[in-house]
Parts: C-alpha cells; structure tokens; sequence
C-alpha cells in the first residue's frame, strides 16, 4: 500500500514506515475489499453470478483492481 502523504509502499501497518502517518483505515478497507472478493468467488464457484457481480462491484468501489474487474466480468 502507497502511503497518501508520502508515497512509501508500505506492507505492514498501521503506521508508514517513513512518515508514521497512521494508515489503519486503508488498511481496514483493503481488508474489506479481501473479503469481498472471498466472498465473490464463493459465489462464483456455487455459480451465483447475479451475487458475484453484485460482490465484484463492491470490492471495485473501493479499490479499483484487476482482480475485481475480473470477477465482474464473469
């Protein structure tokens, strides 16, 4: 993760190991966006698809990634 105040990449948290400007709430909705990709491809391998899309789009709106782009387009 890309610290916002001073563009470290940082992989532990919940302070920038440069700055120390606390990123616990990026941290807490990269976990959020985790879980709902999990959740997506539960889905996806129970062939729910509405629900898959419905998960995608969520982790989308807060990350944009690849990951959730591919989901969605399933």
């Amino acid at each position: 993760m890309r610290c916002p105040v001073c563009r470290a990449d940082n992989h532990e948290g919940p302070g920038c190991r440069r700055c120390r400007a606390d990123l616990s709430p990026l941290f807490r909705l990269e976990e959020q966006r985790e879980s709902l990709l999990r959740q997506a491809r539960r889905q996806a391998a129970q062939q729910n698809w509405a629900e898959v899309t419905n998960l995608a789009g969520k982790a989308h709106a807060l990350r944009r990634g690849d990951d959730a782009g591919r989901l969605a387009a399933v």
